[in-house]
């Protein structure tokens, strides 16, 4: 933890080899670290909440050449990287907030142009990514403070009974609460508690969700996601691509399609299974012409030619706004016309 207030700075730096291994190819080793700044997360309480900076180091180790007598361009690359107190955003009662982890990714990387004729190219390029938690992280999952694994229905059949008042206090109706394996959960007005007699209420207490009296068991349980996968991170994706040419007597055609794929991610550090985003793939079109004896171009395109609209995005609200979950639709089949000038 940080204090208000508190400078601080950081060097880092690069440092690259490279060797040739003809005229046309070359392997190269570098170690590269880089810094994110720190900060302070705003909140309803204006109290001081600060957050770590971010220190991550990568290494690559690579090949890039021309082969195949020339037709071939190929860059592939093996990297590795640390990070130590990544900046990540959870959700919380009332909001998200920035909070520290530790996490390491690796993979691979390759880009290829292949000249099948002198008329026709295959494009391929991929990244294979693997991605985790590295170290003990304890977070709380404000939409399911608990840690249970599915609600419990009450014998009426209903999830939701609402407590009228507590202590001799009303409620006004805004305390609610549903069953789950793990236990009973209470919200009142969006705030979240294991314990009945918890304070929603900003102020001194800092909404003090402590212990449940009757069973001892904590406010809020912490998850450790040690392990877990990196939200928004496929293991997989890539882009396949053929690109045509037709030559006439005053310019050239150029007609690319291209296929492209992106592999399961999850929504967020929990790995919730509600919020993993599934594989999807999309087809695009280009075709464009460009004559012999000018700098300009013209052409027709369209994405998504089968009109996909797989989901890009899932992520959580806050119990504040309900504990909805909101996702977002790659766009639907795009097509138009295009016009450049090239200086």
């Amino acid at each position: 933890m940080i204090e208000q207030g508190t400078d601080s700075d950081a060097s880092n730096g690069k440092i690259a080899l490279q060797q040739y291994l003809t005229e046309d190819s070359m392997v190269y080793l570098s170690w590269t670290s880089a810094t994110k700044s720190g900060g302070s997360n705003p909140n309803e309480q204006a109290i001081p909440d600060p957050y770590l900076p971010e220190d991550a180091e990568y290494m690559e180790l690579g090949l890039k050449g021309r082969f195949l007598n020339g037709r071939m361009l190929a860059n592939l690359t093996y990297f590795s990287g640390e990070h130590s107190d990544m900046i990540i955003s959870t959700i919380t009662d009332a909001g998200s907030k920035n909070t520290n982890l530790d996490a390491e990714i690796e993979g691979i990387e390759g880009q290829f142009s292949y000249l099948i004729t002198d008329d026709t190219r295959l494009d391929f390029n991929f990244l294979s990514v693997d991605s985790e938690v590295s170290g003990d992280a304890m977070l709380v999952d404000a939409l399911n403070i608990n840690a249970g694994n599915f609600r419990v229905p009450f014998p009426d059949g209903t999830f939701v009974k609402t407590i009228p008042e507590i202590g001799g206090v009303s409620t006004q109706g805004f305390l609610r609460y549903g069953l789950t394996d793990a236990g009973p959960v209470y919200k009142f007005a969006g705030y979240s508690c294991t314990n009945p007699f918890f304070n929603p209420l900003p102020g001194p207490n800092k909404r003090d969700c402590g212990p449940n009296p009757f069973t001892g068991e904590p406010g809020k349980v912490a998850q450790n996601v040690k392990g877990n996968k990196l939200p928004s991170a496929p293991d997989f994706s890539y882009n396949i691509a053929i690109t045509q040419t037709f030559y006439g007597a005053n310019g050239s055609v150029d007609v690319r399609i291209q296929r492209s794929y992106m592999g399961e991610r999850e929504g967020n550090v929990f790995n919730n299974p509600a919020l993993v985003v599934q594989e999807n793939s999309f087809w695009d079109l280009n075709m464009t012409y460009t004559p012999n004896d000018g700098n300009w171009y013209v052409g027709a395109w369209a994405q998504n030619l089968e009109d996909d609209r797989s989901l890009q995005v899932i992520y959580s609200a806050s119990n504040l706004q309900g504990g909805s979950r909101f996702a977002n639709h790659n766009n639907p089949l795009t097509y138009g016309l295009s016009f450049g000038v090239n200086f």
